[in-house]
């Protein structure tokens, strides 16, 4: 009797056993069929797929629209490959760098399943940060791979059936036993991509905002203007004119009539619930920018975060108070929305050109680039003149603020900096007020503390080339003057260059501790120690700064440095990955081009695919073997790519490889 109650129960266990091992081989089957992410309804399930990614070239600079290489290799595809269609979904852009690239194919490979990737890239990543640091984020993203357990169908269909029998409508958690929450979508985007086109607000549509918006210096007061409006624009003509004691003079009254406590003495600042008040916090913001309190900064622009009624100068506030905590996103988002409700806007701009290159998106580069509205003062060009690296225009910009201003000793002293840096000491030490050693021919150190006189002693005794000497003197002036966070700045800036890297950790701490510079801090630490060290070490010092953005991505900020080369091989592994994982294959082009900055690409692009076994065709040499010099420039444009001409051989070219190598087959 024991034996076939045994024997039952070890059948009844078996056959349990084996329906689960069926069950869970027919779900792996169909999943194989079906739980493949379903082709887009633009792509053409019989086509032969192309996926063309890369920069200018790609997208086809110099020609006439849809005569570009890609153009003409998407017209003589069809005569190769008869009687299947061909398809061609071009995704080049201007300026693109490997990053752009990488996550480009990435995004789209699932969603048009080509049969080739085909790739043209590299030239801009000695210049364009662009998504360099979501690539990092997306990296940082990815996990361990998931359990056994975890990576069986039948265990999952169970954990669904016992959701739905909870009463629960989606899936749940299986760790926590919590119902998974929906994500909340996105704002909704306009047609270009970009946020919805708004109003700038009342704040800039009254008299004394256009006045602001246009630089109009002598603008009068609205009758009806309330006490704290007054004192707020008070403080921002008197600061947009370097008046510096006067706007803080008229800052305390400002605080004083709203009641608002001062930013050394509370952690974050209440939401801003009126025009008023949110006028009174851009312009306490703006102040404490060009006096270098970033903490300050950041506590005003934290009051306009997720005001009730946003206009152009709350987004703008909003953007600065995050990008200082880390939250790039949330900055370039607000950016963009302040950009689009009044375009050109010369705070908008000056925001823009202080987003470090690795956080910029295409509509931060918009918003910098676009035409000002209104004159900005000599000292707002030179300051944007600078970050576009135009140093010559911005020292001119300087000079000219400094026939009016010859007391600001600040933008004086930037001034002289520059001028030693291009080895025109005499005018630098005459600019300065620093006395120089006859017998030595070098700078005396000041008698004073004043941190701009230190700044410009760093900076002349770096120009001298003694390292020791540039050490010894930084840390005479961190002992002898008040460090403001343009001396600490370029302390740290003399110790990277001259790899001190006993002493550089903390001066970057103490020089972070004031600016709140993720990046710069991970740069200026790059001699010595990676990028993922400096941001081991940065975690604790970040979080005095209030941090909104998620740890990953800010990480991922801090390690986007500038190493085009490395970025490229890796940008182009993630590109092989993606390709392979939908069964295509991938072709990389270089540029035809001879000038030497081409030729030193074709190089890394060759030794990349050698160590890849991946498919390279060298148009380079092509070109060079076909044509002499004068016929090969007749084949490119006034910007260096190819004229239509020029495309033609590429596009022939390509499609002759790809004949010759088999890379049409049909799978």
């Amino acid at each position: 009797m024991t034996s076939r109650i045994r024997r039952g129960l070890l059948f009844a266990g078996w056959t349990a056993l084996a329906s689960v091992v069926l069950l869970e081989v027919v779900l792996q089957g169909m999943a194989l069929l079906v739980l493949e992410e379903p082709l887009d309804e633009e792509a053409q399930p019989e086509a032969f797929r192309v996926l063309a990614v890369g920069d200018s070239w790609v997208y086809g600079a110099e020609a006439p629209k849809g005569r570009g290489f890609v153009d003409q290799v998407a017209e003589g595809l069809p005569g190769l490959i008869a009687p299947r269609p061909a398809q061609m979904f071009n995704y080049g852009r201007n300026g693109s760098n490997t990053a752009h690239v990488a996550l480009t194919v990435m995004d789209q490979v699932k969603r048009l399943r080509p049969q080739l990737v085909m790739v043209l890239v590299g030239q801009n990543n000695a210049s364009n940060f662009y998504r360099v640091a979501e690539v990092e984020e997306r990296l940082g993203q990815r996990t361990e791979p998931e359990p056994v357990s975890d990576r069986l169908r039948t265990v999952k269909l169970a954990r669904i059936l016992w959701a739905n029998l909870q009463g629960s409508s989606g899936y749940v958690d299986h760790e926590s036993g919590e119902p998974i929450t929906p994500s909340i979508p996105e704002m909704q985007l306009d047609e270009w991509g970009g946020p919805p086109r708004a109003p700038p607000g009342e704040i800039l549509s009254s008299p004394e905002g256009q006045a602001y918006v246009q630089r109009t210096m002598d603008v009068g007061r609205s009758p009806s203007t309330e006490e704290l409006e007054s004192l707020a624009w008070s403080v921002l003509f008197s600061t947009l004119q370097r008046d510096l004691g006067a706007a803080a003079s008229q800052a305390m009254a400002l605080q004083s009539a709203a009641g608002w406590t001062p930013a050394a003495e509370e952690p974050s600042a209440n939401r801003a619930e009126n025009s008023a008040q949110v006028l009174g916090r851009y312009a306490l913001l703006r102040l404490a920018r060009e006096q270098g309190d970033w903490r300050a900064v950041r506590y005003h622009g934290g009051a306009l975060i997720g005001v009730e009624t946003r206009d152009t100068l709350s987004d703008l506030g909003a953007a600065e108070a995050s990008l200082l905590a880390g939250d790039w996103r949330g900055a370039r988002a607000y950016l963009a929305a302040a950009h689009h409700r009044l375009p050109g806007f010369l705070d908008t701009i000056d925001l823009a050109s202080r987003f470090t290159p690795q956080a910029r998106d295409a509509e931060s580069y918009e918003a910098l680039e676009f035409e000002p509205i209104g004159q900005p003062t000599a000292h707002e060009r030179a300051r944007l003149l600078a970050a576009t690296f135009d140093f010559e225009g911005a020292s001119s910009a300087r000079s000219e603020w400094l026939e009016d201003h010859p007391g600001d000793l600040q933008v004086a002293i930037d001034q002289a900096v520059w001028l030693s840096e291009m080895g025109r000491s005499d005018e630098a030490d005459q600019l300065a007020g620093v006395r120089v050693d006859p017998s030595t021919g070098r700078a005396v150190a000041p008698s004073d503390g004043e941190p701009n006189r230190w700044r410009y002693y760093l900076a002349r005794m770096g120009e001298a080339g003694d390292r020791e000497g540039s050490i010894a003197a930084v840390s005479d002036a961190l002992s002898r003057a008040e460090p403001n966070v343009w001396l600490l700045g370029l302390a740290a800036r003399t110790l990277s260059d001259h790899s001190a890297c006993d002493d550089l950790p903390e001066v970057v701490d103490r020089w972070y501790e004031l600016r709140g510079d993720a990046n710069g801090y991970a740069r200026l630490l790059a001699p010595c120690m990676p990028a993922a060290e400096a941001a081991d070490r940065l975690q604790s010092l970040r979080d005095t700064w209030g941090p909104m953005g998620q740890p990953e991505a800010w990480t991922a900020l801090v390690k986007a440095g500038h190493r085009p080369f490395a970025l490229l091989y890796r940008d182009f592994d993630l590109v092989l990955e993606a390709a392979r994982s939908v069964g295509a294959e991938v072709l990389l082009l270089n540029y035809p081009n001879p000038s030497e900055d081409h030729v030193v690409l074709r190089s890394v692009l060759a030794d990349y695919a050698s160590g890849r076994a991946v498919h390279l065709l060298d148009l380079f040499s092509i070109f060079d073997g076909r044509f002499s010099r004068e016929e090969w420039e007749a084949r490119l444009g006034p910007n260096g790519h190819c004229n239509e001409q020029g495309y033609g051989v590429m596009a022939q070219e390509i499609l002759a490889f790809l004949e010759r190598e088999g890379m049409l087959a049909t799978r």
